[in-house]
């Protein structure tokens, strides 16, 4: 793996190799197309950065590690063709690397900040995605089992009924919700929990993550089974720890799993 060059130029080959060897470091091989993608996205990245903040990181060599490599670490997890949501995305990370090396995936990234969302529209429209769409929407956190139950109602239902949760009626539902570095895990699940499907997955994203934090998610997965229609069990929580290659980085990947 390359040493850390203060010089690097973003979409340069030496910027590309970093992102194919640090991916395939963690098991994820990376087309000269998808990689090509990803220096397009970077340099929209860092423009619109110039006027909106999307992101503190701006380094090229940390851009390659701490946004595409981390960003590509859960592709195994995902299926061709799957339905994936992206919350509180930003400046497209991981939905947009996620697509990029998987574009059967049908994409929908919702971020609160309204130019946010311009910047990821444009994005999509530079890369020339397909099954792509991005929605303006502050998410609610569940308060309680009713809550779910609700917007369970508002996702199921033909007519969907007036419960002022989260706007699931017009996001629909996934087959799987990621998002990086949010909330907290238990708030995050909230915030995921109306729109994944019955046997769909919730992925989250951290860094370090603690004991104290996993087990006040389980207690979260506990509180929602009875309202959960295919599973009479725990939903199974698991946790997969890694290291960004060059800076060593601790990162973790928390998978809840409904099937």
């Amino acid at each position: 793996m390359a040493r850390r060059n203060n010089r690097m130029v973003i979409g340069t080959e030496e910027w590309k190799e970093v992102i194919r060897a640090g991916a395939g470091q963690l098991g994820v091989t990376l087309t000269r197309t998808a990689v090509d993608q990803f220096a397009i996205h970077a340099r929209e990245l860092l423009l619109w950065n110039g006027k909106i903040n999307l992101t503190a990181i701006t380094e090229p060599l940390a851009v390659a590690v701490k946004h595409y490599i981390d960003a590509v670490a859960p592709a195994d997890f995902i299926a061709p063709q799957a339905r994936l949501l992206d919350i509180g995305s930003g400046g497209g990370f991981p939905g947009i690397p996620l697509k990029i090396i998987k574009p059967s995936v049908s994409l929908t990234i919702i971020d609160a900040a309204r130019k946010k969302v311009s910047f990821l529209r444009q994005a999509g429209r530079t890369l020339n995605f397909e099954n792509y769409r991005v929605l303006h929407r502050r998410l609610k956190r569940l308060r309680n089992v009713e809550d779910l139950l609700r917007s369970r109602q508002i996702i199921d239902s033909a007519k969907p009924p007036r419960t002022g949760v989260a706007d699931a009626d017009d996001v629909g539902e996934f087959d799987v919700v990621i998002s990086r570095a949010l909330a907290p895990l238990d708030e995050y699940l909230s915030l995921a929990l109306p729109f994944i499907s019955k046997k769909g997955l919730i992925l989250a994203l951290k860094g370090r993550i603690s004991e104290s934090e996993l087990a006040t998610a389980r207690h979260v997965l506990t509180a929602i089974r009875p309202a959960w229609p295919t599973t009479s069990i725990l939903p199974e929580l698991t946790v997969m720890r890694y290291r960004l290659p060059v800076f060593e980085s601790e990162r973790s990947i928390v998978a809840v799993n409904f099937r």
